[in-house]
């Protein structure tokens, strides 16, 4: 068994000096993996390790070229090259040792995410890696690489990569520290039958996460198809008439102004602005006032901008630093800054939250009476209120943000309530089932991992 060093954070001064106080649930984990069924050998053994390598100075991606792998392409279980960015054949002769081949296991070896594997089951070659990842080769004859893979994303396989780092954050895991890695090496055929239990886990979680991404991307398409509304093209063809105010602080070119009348307007509901619809709050607060009270706080990382919820922390007053803007249940939260506008961070309060601090780059609309916070919520998340975004936002690129003037001109059709309850119902049914499938999805993995770690020990018979 590996020493380990300890951060001196972790050792309580006051009481504790005794190693076994600080023996650590990975290393609980690795002793258990020791008395299982299966011989340990290091990976070394079985493997060659190599690590990624820094571009030149001042190189620069290419829109072709050689793919060039990033730790963000490490996906949960294959490497995804849908992202990857391209470095030009000049930079492929410095680095052409670097490369990434089939089967080949990518490890990340520093930052948040050290420790995160993924299989390279792309046909694309050369593929080159960056200095973050390190490049695991499983040696022909004894180990599966996709059994690899299984172990290392298990329990045990991250416990053992979580000692040999030390746990900290800012570790970097070393070649070396790769190469101790001790594998259980059970019989080939139970190494790909352990292998398989973990492919066929990811292929039903692909199919759900899909199917869930299709049931989201579709909400839009509905809610705007049974309001009639058509957006069309962005087309600059349609001659229309623009207050010269509107300029102070925006662009000049036509296209932000056109896409606001491209609307096929089969709707047979009046338009109004948002102004009329809800009421647009600026109610604001100073929690460390009141240093001891605890609150329900909620920042710009606790929107979700997929399900158009909201993570409600509590905070003490004292933990809430600045002026933060109230919320309170059943209002919609906009985000008003980029990117964020973008992504759509805007999500319904819970009705049952009495107030709520929050970030002040988030927008309050709270529905107007006979208009239901529900149907608000998914009127602004349309592609509707997007175009209208488009063109409106003021200050410094990369920073902009939706000037609460703007917001409040946006413009909705004014639709009666049970037409309102229909719609809002039926597109959060289609929400609340895509958030059903990805945790069916992520249930899936965690039960496969938990039967895979069952099978390393020995503890289920492989059949």
């Amino acid at each position: 068994m590996q020493a380990r060093i300890l951060r001196l954070s972790e050792i309580d001064l006051k009481d504790r000096l005794t190693v076994g106080h600080y023996i650590s649930k990975d290393l609980e984990l690795i002793r258990k993996l020791s008395r299982g069924r299966y011989d340990l050998v290091p990976l070394g053994e079985l493997a060659t390790v190599r690590g990624g390598k820094r571009l030149p100075p001042k190189a620069q991606y290419s829109e072709t070229g050689i793919p060039y792998v990033r730790v963000l392409d490490v996906g949960d279980f294959e490497v995804e090259l849908d992202n990857v960015v391209y470095i030009s054949p000049e930079l492929h002769g410095i680095i052409k040792r670097y490369q990434l081949k089939y089967n080949d296991i990518a490890i990340v070896i520093v930052g948040a995410t050290i420790g995160k594997v993924a299989i390279f089951k792309s046909p694309v070659s050369p593929c080159n890696f960056n200095e973050n990842l390190a490049r695991i080769t499983v040696k022909d004859g004894e180990l599966d690489p996709d059994y690899l893979l299984a172990y290392l994303q298990s329990g045990y396989g991250q416990a053992y990569i979580g000692w040999l780092t030390g746990g900290a954050a800012q570790a970097k895991l070393s070649l070396e520290r790769i190469q101790r890695i001790e594998v259980p090496l059970p019989p080939r055929p139970i190494q790909d039958r352990i292998a398989q239990v973990m492919q066929d886990a990811y292929a039903t979680r692909r199919e759900k996460l899909a199917n869930a991404e299709s049931l989201l991307g579709g909400i839009d398409k509905y809610v705007l198809g049974r309001l009639g509304i058509a957006l069309g093209e962005h087309s600059n063809k349609k001659h229309f008439v623009v207050k010269s105010s509107r300029f102070v602080g925006r662009r000049f070119d036509i296209g932000p102004y056109a896409n606001e009348f491209n609307v096929q307007e089969n709707t047979p509901f009046p338009w109004v602005q948002l102004y009329e619809f809800a009421e647009l709050p600026r109610e604001a607060k100073i929690a460390s006032k009141i240093p001891d009270t605890e609150y329900a706080s909620i920042g710009m990382p606790d929107v979700d901008d997929s399900m158009a919820e909201v993570n409600i922390q509590q905070l003490l007053g004292r933990e809430i630093k600045a002026n933060k803007t109230v919320f309170r249940g059943g209002d919609v939260v906009f985000a008003r800054i980029e990117p964020c506008i973008y992504n759509r961070k805007i999500a319904l309060i819970p009705h049952e939250v009495k107030e709520a601090l929050g970030s002040t780059e988030l927008l309050v609309a709270r529905a107007r009476q006979g208009i239901l916070p529900e149907f608000l919520l998914w009127i602004l998340r349309s592609e509707l209120i997007q175009r209208q975004i488009a063109g409106r936002m003021t200050g410094t690129t990369g920073r902009r943000r939706l000037p609460s003037q703007a917001f409040a001109r946006l413009k909705v059709p004014k639709v009666p309530l049970e037409f309102q309850r229909e719609i809002a119902d039926e597109a959060t049914r289609q929400r609340d089932k895509a958030k059903e499938l990805q945790q069916e999805a992520e249930a899936l993995v965690t039960e496969a991992k938990a039967r895979v770690e069952r099978m390393i020990l020995g503890q289920e018979e492989v059949s």
